[in-house]
């Protein structure tokens, strides 16, 4: 649902019970039926059936083509690589259209795809859904905490949002999108790890939050405990609440934003959210009152419970002799298992936030490299780009040494407009130029910018055309022409 609301792609695939499911946005109903991948979730004495629709082969073609590949005779100085967005932060159940044999569920999502694209009939003005009363006892809490800006944040709401259609003037406004005023906290809210240890969710309709949220005034309810009253344990350290997780948004990485809006992004995104989740309870609320609980339920748990152990154990069991492993989006959770499980080496960068479950790391087997010889260069690269528009964790870069040779390994996970990229490769590029007796690798989920990428092959003459892949289901190869595009693909690049 959230790609109603920001007019752009979904992240990278989730995982299914039993196969790597990647989606295409572009799928056709007509697709969905022969193409999908199977779950089950379990309700009582019995269990019902969920395929996750994919665009990926089968899982048959999947297990023939992985082993066709290991089967082949590799030179010992040639190296097996993969590169994989695994999109840690996401666990909206509703976010794709799967194949469910509860019938309800079809007609749920017909409706509020009718709603949504047709919405003259069921359209109503943000504050007759979000009331004043709610936004007048979300202001007082902000300034118990001490968020500042709450004049201007009452001008936005007085002047502007409250009397904006949920719908046609909220959702579909495409600039919220392009703000991040909604991913942002959502990203980062929307599954935090409590005190005691069990992963808690943010009461709403696009998390796996279990809790009866059956009309507005219970489910504002629990969000504001949620948000405002719950402390949480982040890497060791105490969090007061979700509130104090959140940090402004900078223009100079998202520049749809005006001035005024950065500074108030803090309480501008917090408002935001808690429309977007109050939008979409009303509408399943209307559309669907007795059974989008249960459907929802039953998709967070068949699809996204277990996500972390469920992407370490594919790689473990497909992907275990590749030397290098890019990964993308990842958790803590996920880095802590592969550390664990797999026969790799966990390369990531110092210092970097965890709070987004946005993690790029390099995995690289440990009997092909040496470990003590890794390097973090990843602050070097930071320092070679004009343009401040990283967030610490998109980007891993190390060097490190092979039995037969020296290598740079970069992974990069790129925003969702493509404003990073080019930066992002021609830093690397002036980085690589320092070392030109290392062999470059660089596993890549990027999109790219028609105004910002606009580097020709003289600009970039140390990076070789590579393969275009949605990773892991094809290893590199050299020789096609690697892209990236509003859909993420993903692509590997090496100089050699």
């Amino acid at each position: 649902m959230r790609k109603f609301a920001e007019n752009q792609y979904p992240p990278a695939p989730s995982i299914c019970l039993h196969e790597l499911a990647t989606e295409d946005c572009g799928m056709t109903r007509d697709k969905l039926e022969s193409n999908h991948d199977f779950g089950y979730y379990s309700e009582g004495s019995s269990d019902t059936l969920i395929a996750r629709t994919v665009s990926a082969p089968s899982a048959m073609q999947h297990e023939d083509a992985v082993q066709s590949a290991t089967a082949l005779v590799r030179d010992p100085a040639e190296l097996s690589i993969a590169s994989w967005n695994i999109a840690a932060p996401n666990n909206n159940p509703f976010e794709y259209w799967a194949l469910h044999a509860d019938k309800s569920y079809e007609e749920l999502m017909s409706n509020v795809q009718n709603c949504i694209d047709h919405p003259e009939s069921c359209d109503k003005c943000l504050s007759d859904i979000f009331t004043q009363s709610m936004y007048e006892e979300l202001r007082n809490m902000l300034k118990c905490e001490g968020v500042q800006s709450l004049d201007d944040l009452d001008d936005a709401w007085s002047s502007d949002l409250q009397h904006r259609k949920a719908i046609q003037h909220f959702l579909k406004d495409i600039s919220f999108g392009e703000k991040r005023l909604i991913s942002m906290p959502d990203r980062i809210t929307s599954s935090i790890k409590s005190m005691h240890g069990p992963m808690l969710f943010r009461p709403s309709p696009i998390t796996g939050n279990d809790s009866d949220m059956k009309d507005l005034k219970t489910w504002w309810g629990l969000w504001t405990v949620f948000m405002f009253k719950t402390p949480f344990l982040i890497r060791g350290v105490l969090k007061k609440n979700a509130i104090c997780l959140l940090d402004k948004i900078p223009r100079a990485k998202y520049n749809a934003l005006s001035e005024r809006e950065e500074e108030i992004s803090i309480p501008l995104q917090i408002l935001c959210l808690a429309l977007f989740d109050a939008v979409f309870v009303h509408i399943l609320s209307n559309v669907a009152p007795t059974t989008w609980q249960p459907l929802k339920n039953s998709l967070h748990k068949t699809l996204f419970e277990n996500k972390a152990s469920s992407c370490v154990s594919t790689l473990r069991k497909q992907y275990i002799n590749s030397d290098v492993i890019f990964i993308q989006e990842a958790s803590e959770s996920f880095a802590s298992r592969a550390g664990v499980c797999l026969d790799h080496f966990v390369l990531r960068p110092t210092g970097v936030d965890a709070r987004r479950s946005q993690l790029s790391l390099i995995l690289v087997k440990k009997s092909s490299f040496i470990r003590t010889s890794a390097r973090d260069l990843t602050s070097s690269v930071i320092s070679l780009m004009e343009t401040k528009c990283l967030t610490p964790g998109d980007l891993c870069v190390f060097e490190i040494s092979s039995q037969t040779g020296q290598y740079i390994l970069a992974c990069f996970h790129g925003d969702s407009d493509g404003h990073c990229t080019a930066p992002v490769i021609v830093a690397l590029n002036q980085l690589t130029e320092s070392y030109p007796l290392h062999t470059f690798l660089l596993g890549i989920d990027a999109n790219t910018s028609p105004h910002s990428l606009s580097l020709s092959a003289a600009s970039l003459p140390h990076l070789s055309p590579a393969a275009s892949i949605r990773a892991p289901d094809v290893l590199c190869a050299a020789g096609h022409e690697a892209t990236g595009g509003a859909g993420g693909a993903g692509m590997l690049a090496a100089r050699r």
